[in-house]
């Protein structure tokens, strides 16, 4: 009896398949952080970024990021990249939307190994990257046949607990269509079906 909570003796083929079932999910997350480090996302000793610590709703913000969402728009990667070291030198912060924004750009631009680096870079600030922005990288990742990165930004999404419905749906459908249905498969088990 710990913690005031009485828990009942079980069965030894209940604490056997609960003990095979933590390996199984240790071993998911091992295979994830391995993954996620080969394209530099890996989660460990990153902080995060903090929505009360600069709030994105903040009306000095918008002209930054309607320059970026022009930006995106075009695919105009130097006007993107100069909005956010504005935003930064202003002293605002650049959060998930300004990121987000980048990382369009740069698919936009057809640029996958710039979305790869801008989220990376999100990543290094401390901000945790939106759903849509994880699923950006993977669509560019998988227009480019790169289906290695596309597969380890998924797991660096799922690894982060942000909801990785739209990549895993990206990496899955990229797989089928690669003829990889045994991959395709082994995702599709891993994430239950249901992509988080």
């Amino acid at each position: 009896m710990q913690s005031g909570k009485f828990n009942p003796p079980r069965a030894a083929g209940e604490v056997e398949a609960a003990t095979e079932a933590e390996v199984a999910a240790a071993a998911a997350d091992a295979a994830d952080d391995s993954l996620a480090r080969s394209v530099g996302l890996h989660l460990r000793g990153r902080t995060t970024f903090k929505e009360g610590m600069e709030n994105e709703e903040d009306p000095a913000r918008f002209v930054y990021h309607r320059t970026l969402k022009a930006a995106a728009v075009g695919g105009a990667v130097n006007e993107a990249e100069a909005a956010v070291e504005e935003m930064a030198r202003a002293g605002h912060v650049p959060g998930p939307r300004a990121y987000h924004a980048l990382v369009c750009t740069y698919v936009r631009a057809r640029h996958a190994e710039g979305a790869l680096g801008a989220i990376r870079r999100c990543w290094e600030a401390g901000v945790t990257p939106l759903p849509e922005t994880y699923a950006a990288v993977v669509a560019a990742a998988v227009s480019g046949g790169d289906l290695a990165t596309a597969e380890a930004v998924v797991a660096s999404n799922r690894r982060a607990g942000v909801d990785c419905s739209r990549s895993w749906q990206h990496l899955v459908a990229a797989l089928f269509r690669g003829g990889q249905a045994d991959k395709a498969l082994a995702a599709f088990e891993q994430v239950g079906g249901a992509g988080r």
